[in-house]
């Protein structure tokens, strides 16, 4: 379905940024800004992924049955 495709390309997308931030581990000899933004970054990927897990477990498979 067009919802599945697109939480599949937001994982995509997701993946894509854990690999390019290094799996949101700042450098060593980063500043305190660039460390609270890898941070911040990584809690959004959290968020994300809850919401993508709860809607492929949970949300899609309940409308399916209503319908």
């Amino acid at each position: 379905t067009l919802k599945k495709q697109a939480n599949e390309t937001l994982a995509g997308l997701l993946n894509q940024i854990r690999r390019h931030a290094n799996q949101y581990q700042a450098p060593a000899d980063a500043c305190d800004a660039y460390q609270y933004y890898f941070k911040r970054l990584s809690q959004f990927d959290l968020r994300v992924s809850r919401y993508l897990h709860l809607e492929n477990t949970v949300l899609i498979p309940k409308v399916r049955k209503w319908l």
